[in-house]
């Protein structure tokens, strides 16, 4: 097995403080979540937050209907 981690850059500065003072979070936490692309208030309440209307649909997975 010869896999590399791809770790990504490290966060700017500016946008980390701006997310802190944002959401009221740590500075470890808004560098974790600027890292998974969530820089916003919107991002970070739909991703802490997620609503049953952003589902998928079940049943456009192959043979659900046989499995149900």
């Amino acid at each position: 097995m010869n896999k590399r981690w791809q770790v990504r850059q490290k966060a700017n500065d500016e946008e980390v403080k701006r997310l802190v003072a944002e959401l009221n979070i740590p500075p470890v936490l808004s560098n974790l979540l600027i890292n998974r692309g969530i820089d916003n208030y919107e991002d970070a309440r739909y991703f802490f937050r997620p609503d049953e209307r952003h589902l998928h649909d079940p049943f456009l997975m192959a043979g659900m209907e046989q499995a149900v």
